[in-house]
């Protein structure tokens, strides 16, 4: 089996002895994942677990499976004369999502199973968690490349914020912390001009004015040893100052950087052209 961009190609046998194809999906975790897919050629007749068959009433199109903690499943696809026996889909993961009700630390080998925190009224503290940061670089640094990745973002009465951390021997992770209902008002009901020109400085001048008040006691959540003010992150999200305003070159018509850009800013800038060039297009640059 191959993997590439996301993709898995199974490689068949010469020799088959049916018309099936087989895919196991391995769930190391402790918690459940569930799969969802849609089939382009082909169709999934079935799914085997613990050396039990369970055969659908008719092929599907479409599946919607879990693989259960610490185990394996198999999916069994049957392909067609009209594809020439090609099996094709396209599949994703539904995101883990763990909800925090209280301010009870959450210990490493718990949070790491997860895509997604959602934080109600609650101080996070997540234990173990080594934050990963570009080398040598600032924490202001830091944070100015998340909201520049749109990795900090506002979503009806929630705050998002997606920080990345060193797996233990096996890499980066990164990790959606969802401040539920934080926003007193439901910042989505207004259009992307009023949101720019009216609520972004309002976030950035006054915060709390729009915070709700009941979460007063939890402005603070902590990465391992490390606390952080979500105050701080809702004003520099709401500050245009770390945006570039590109320059249109009058004769050639295309778009340059200011002649003196800020120490922070170049960089900041530096650092979106390589990722850019290096992955394809981003999702959100200065």
């Amino acid at each position: 089996m191959m993997s590439l961009n996301n993709t898995v190609t199974l490689m068949l046998r010469k020799f088959k002895r049916n018309d099936e194809h087989i895919l196991g999906v391995e769930n190391r975790g402790s918690i459940n994942l569930k799969v969802d897919g849609d089939m382009y050629a082909g169709h999934i007749k079935g799914a085997m677990e613990h050396r039990h068959w369970h055969e659908f009433p008719h092929l599907l199109s479409k599946f919607d499976i879990t693989v259960h903690a610490r185990t394996i499943k198999y999916f069994a696809f049957k392909g067609s004369l009209a594809t020439n026996d090609t099996i094709l889909f396209r599949s994703y993961f539904e995101p883990a999502i763990l909800d925090t009700y209280n301010s009870t630390p959450v210990d490493l080998h718990v949070w790491s199973q997860y895509d997604q925190i959602r934080i109600h009224k609650a101080t996070l503290k997540l234990e173990g968690f080594q934050v990963y940061n570009v080398t040598t670089a600032t924490d202001a640094l830091n944070r100015q490349l998340m909201y520049a990745q749109n990795f900090v973002n506002i979503r009806g009465r929630d705050l998002s914020i997606k920080p990345f951390y060193i797996r233990t021997g096996s890499g980066i992770g990164a990790i959606q912390l969802v401040f539920k209902d934080l926003f007193v008002n439901d910042l989505s009901d207004i259009t992307d001009r009023t949101f720019e020109k009216e609520a972004k400085p309002l976030l950035a001048k006054k915060p709390h004015s729009l915070i709700d008040p009941t979460y007063k006691e939890f402005l603070k959540f902590f990465l391992g040893e490390t606390s952080y003010d979500l105050t701080q992150y809702i004003q520099e999200f709401g500050d245009t100052s770390h945006i570039v305003k590109m320059i249109r070159d009058p004769k050639t018509h295309e778009l340059q950087e200011p002649a003196h850009l800020p120490v922070i800013l170049l960089f900041l800038h530096i650092q979106l052209i390589l990722r850019k060039k290096r992955f394809g297009r981003i999702n959100c640059c200065p």
